[in-house]
């Protein structure tokens, strides 16, 4: 999977590419042949990823807006893994 990601406010590019399990990204450059591309603020992804909003919740809102193949992006964010922030940082 290949996804270009554009952060608006903070001028940030990425692609992001996850293969054999592992989530890589490259800095200030495009993908020609990338499965989608993500636009969208820092705000909007923070909410996401805290669990403040829900990521069809920032698309419908048109605040995440995803060119090309939008189950991609959905795929990406189902893969990532659910902690309880609430865990011992130093057990007794």
């Amino acid at each position: 999977m290949v996804l270009n990601w554009n952060c608006t406010d903070t001028k940030e590019q990425y692609v992001l590419t996850l293969e054999n399990g592992a989530l890589n990204h490259t800095a200030h450059k495009q993908a020609k042949d990338a499965d989608a591309t993500v636009t969208l603020t820092r705000a909007a992804l923070n909410e996401v990823i805290l669990g403040q909003a829900s990521l069809d919740a920032k698309i419908d809102a048109g605040e995440i807006k995803i060119e090309g193949k939008k189950e991609k992006l959905k795929e990406l964010f189902s893969l990532m893994d659910k902690f309880d922030n609430r865990f011992n940082i130093v057990t007794p």
